[in-house]
């Protein structure tokens, strides 16, 4: 679903307090629905209100209710026309469940993924052990990222399409795929919060989707494809959790350098 801006944000050793803090059960393949399948879940918006039981859901129809309310689920399957149910306890092993066809919005899988074929492409994704999330638990995207892509494409690209957890003003210091230069190291958000082992985050069709006023766009994802090997922005793993708000300083720290002898 769509998210919201917030002026400060816990950051917990699970990631963003709220973050799939919740997950719909598809119970016509029983893995976890997302927008990767169900576009018509961008309809929606999640708010946080405080803690995972005050999460609060607007529909496309401006109707608001609770994960937990009795009819939540069923309000959602009527609105996506497709059967799924709202959960809170992730199992240990979770996948969401794709399609095949539209995955990767039209960009050639070998674009996306040199180890598979049509015919080796699996009907799902992993997640993380124990949780919603995907490959990792907190997703940073920096302005200067966004803006470089935008002029590889000749179009500008709007950070909505991605969602991330946080969104760093990178200034005009920053060149090319900013996050590349994090790799291997650390980012200290604020006083507080420090992400390590940082991963390119790899994306599909999500971010091609229509989202508020933003209508799909395919050429998003080629371009990511044809310019960064398919991913944008990194995962961060939580080493110090925190709370970090708007207007903090974003630091950088290098990985360590070594020598032999």
């Amino acid at each position: 679903m769509r998210g919201e801006r917030v002026e400060a944000l816990e950051i917990t050793p699970h990631g963003a307090a709220g973050d799939r803090a919740w997950a719909l059960r598809d119970l016509a393949n029983g893995k976890v629905a997302s927008c990767k399948r169900h576009p018509a879940l961008l309809g929606f918006r999640a708010s946080h209100a405080g803690d995972d039981a005050s999460v609060v859901i607007e529909a496309p129809d401006g109707r608001t209710f609770r994960p937990g309310d009795p009819g939540a689920s069923e309000t959602v399957s009527g609105i996506l026309g497709h059967p799924v149910r709202f959960e809170r306890s992730p199992g240990p092993a979770e996948v969401t469940g794709i399609d095949r066809a539209t995955v990767f919005a039209g960009v050639p899988i070998e674009d996306m993924n040199v180890e598979w074929t049509a015919e080796t492409l699996p009907d799902h994704f992993e997640l993380r052990p124990g949780a919603y999330v995907e490959t990792g638990p907190v997703l940073v995207i920096s302005s200067g990222t966004l803006e470089h892509l935008g002029r590889l494409r000749g179009a500008p690209v709007d950070r909505r399409r991605f969602r991330p957890n946080v969104y760093v003003a990178s200034g005009p210091e920053a060149t090319g795929f900013a996050e590349d230069q994090w790799l291997g190291g650390r980012v200290a958000l604020g006083r507080e919060v420090l992400l390590g082992r940082l991963a390119p985050v790899p994306w599909c069709v999500t971010c091609t989707l229509p989202v508020e006023d933003l209508p799909r766009d395919r050429g998003v994802l080629r371009a990511i494809a044809t310019h960064h090997a398919a991913t944008l922005g990194v995962y961060g793993e939580v080493e110090r959790s925190g709370t970090i708000s708007v207007g903090d300083t974003v630091a950088v720290a290098a990985a360590a350098q070594t020598s032999a002898g």
